[in-house]
């Protein structure tokens, strides 16, 4: 029961690594921003359509673009949905689609032959033009949308992630979760889905992603195909820039479990392009994301023994990101842990990463930039993230470069003037030691 968060964690976690050095093409395609990659080494395709839909645009209903993107690959045009799932198996395609805070995205994966192609692109069409919304398969999502989000409510972890967005972010759109609220799903209705879609599934507010096996006439054909029946429309606008402070600093969530996940973080106003980004990505990498070679993980459990998992991680958003790092106890140790924690970040920002630290985590995040792109799907992911926050064409081409110039004074400096440890807000979510502050 874990599909759904894991999922958005997963996407979260693949915009925030750059890929691989790789000649990107753009172009415009009737107010729709197109990036292409030739990868002709598999005769395969890969189509992402990106919007700016993500969870920030629900504005009074939460889970309105969740749901709306998820009716997407349900059923279209004179499918309904047996026919659509025959339709995907006949043709040998895989949808695949997703939404975070920010955007919100719908593809297909199909051989590049044009007898899969064609029809690929064509029901890639139908799709975002032409979404059935069939009352009962909405009922019926939306019952498998509650489901999931009520089992998160048993999830520690997840409890501590939602508790502590909104204390992050209090009234900004990013405080809820992109799934929305269960209380809030039932009020969803076909109507207003088609009235989500109508305004934010149209061509300036798109970016389409083409992968795969093909020259840059048959990509621009693509484009037109797939393209050519949405709207024009207009973009979304901005995401408003969050401002961060903790409500309240400290909050302890009880619940019936063995077990204690305790979760702080900071708003440090994190974006894409951020200037610091690539500096506060090595200095993360040292303190809590590099798994077992990680301080914190060190720390907590290595050391005291007292993490089954702890670690860090950025999270840059359009509207400003946050830092965040975890770990999960046993319930009798969460209050020795969260101090630990509290310990481990304060003196890792007073002092940064010794010398081998950094240079290790430069070795490991440069070397490991080609393994981290190992099919056209994660590229396609890849290009959708640069696209959609308009970074540089040649981010990927300029990563390795940009990491090795940097030195551990220019990590350090940006970790101190980033992150705050007084400022660090808190939940924990376990069972009854759970609820004890430390002392």
């Amino acid at each position: 029961m874990r599909a759904l968060w894991a999922g958005l964690c997963g996407l979260l976690a693949a915009a925030a690594w750059p890929a691989a050095a790789v000649p990107i093409q753009s172009w415009e395609e009737g107010g729709a921003r197109v990036l292409f990659l030739a990868a002709p080494e598999l005769p395969m395709v890969d189509l992402r359509v990106v919007f700016a839909a993500g969870s920030a645009y629900d504005g009074e209903r939460p889970g309105l673009a969740w749901l709306s993107n998820r009716m997407l690959g349900v059923a279209a045009g004179p499918w309904d949905a047996d026919a659509f799932a025959e339709r995907l198996d006949a043709l040998g395609l895989r949808h695949v689609a997703g939404v975070d805070r920010d955007m919100a995205y719908v593809g297909l994966r199909s051989l590049s032959d044009p007898a899969h192609l064609g029809p690929a692109a064509a029901l890639l069409r139908t799709v975002l033009s032409r979404p059935r919304l069939d009352p009962d398969d909405l009922a019926r999502e939306k019952q498998r949308l509650r489901s999931q989000i009520e089992a998160l409510r048993e999830q520690p972890d997840a409890v501590a992630s939602e508790a502590l967005y909104r204390q992050l972010y209090g009234a900004h759109p990013y405080a809820r979760p992109p799934w929305g609220e269960a209380e809030a799903i039932e009020a969803l209705d076909a109507e207003a889905l088609r009235g989500f879609l109508a305004r934010h599934y149209v061509r300036a507010n798109a970016v389409l992603v083409l992968v795969g096996d093909l020259d840059r006439r048959r990509a621009e054909s693509l484009a037109r195909s797939v393209l050519g029946a949405l709207p024009r429309g207009t973009a979304a606008p901005p995401v408003p820039r969050a401002s961060g402070a903790c409500r309240p600093p400290r909050e302890f969530v009880s619940m019936s479990t063995t077990q204690t996940h305790i979760a702080v973080g900071q708003m440090i106003g994190l974006a894409p392009d951020d200037p610091d980004r690539l500096a506060l990505l090595v200095a993360n990498h040292v303190l809590g994301g590099s798994g077992f070679a990680s301080r914190i993980l060190q720390t907590l459990r290595e050391a005291h023994g007292l993490a089954y998992s702890a670690y860090s991680r950025l999270e840059p958003l359009a509207g400003g990101g946050a830092f965040f790092a975890a770990v999960e106890t046993r319930n009798e140790t969460a209050a020795k842990a969260a101090a630990l924690l509290d310990e481990t970040i304060a003196r890792f920002v007073a002092e940064g990463p010794s010398e081998d630290e950094f240079r290790r985590a430069v070795a490991n995040l440069t070397g490991g930039f080609a393994l981290s792109i190992d099919s056209n799907a994660e590229l396609a992911a890849q290009l959708a993230y640069i696209g959609f926050y308009r970074l540089p064409l040649d981010t990927l081409d300029t990563f390795v470069a940009r990491v090795q110039a940097l030195d551990r004074a220019q990590v350090h400096e940006a970790l101190r003037r980033r992150l705050d440890p007084q400022r660090l807000c808190r939940v924990q979510a376990g069972g009854f030691w759970a609820v004890q502050p430390a002392p």
